[in-house]
């Protein structure tokens, strides 16, 4: 366990030479809607009918997510506060609170949370945008 508060840019682990070995993100296997978390990473979403992943309300910058989608039934991802739309970075669409996300394939894909972001949509100009990229199968 690591508790960096206050730290200087909340850095856990610094090693300038060197690896790391035997690390691996949490894993969250689902067949039902669910909220992520700051502690998820990988999200295997095996669903025989719609289900809906919700992004985490507050948005951490650097929050990552690998979805991994392995039915043809809808996926949803949702985002969960108005002031963070996502950004599908292959097609350019645009969604906001109001509109999510949909998938119908067994497809992955990988979220970002970008802080730095700033981008203006209908009008409205948002900062920090979750970024939504397709891994091609």
């Amino acid at each position: 366990y690591a508790n960096v508060t206050g730290f200087k840019e909340s850095i856990a682990f610094y090693c300038p030479n060197g690896e790391f070995q035997g690390l691996r993100p949490k894993t969250r296997y689902t067949n039902t809607s669910i909220e992520l978390t700051k502690y998820d990473y990988n999200v295997v979403v095996n669903n025989s009918s719609d289900v809906s992943v919700y992004l985490p309300n507050p948005a951490r910058r650097g929050q990552d997510y690998t979805i991994i989608h392995l039915t043809g039934n809808k996926m949803s991802i949702v985002v969960s506060e108005s002031a963070h739309p996502m950004l599908r970075v292959d097609t350019g669409d645009f969604y906001t609170i109001t509109s999510a996300f949909a998938s119908y394939t067994n497809e992955s894909y990988h979220l970002t949370y970008v802080e730095d972001f700033t981008k203006t949509y209908n009008g409205t100009t948002y900062y920090g945008i979750w970024i939504l990229q397709p891994y091609h199968n």
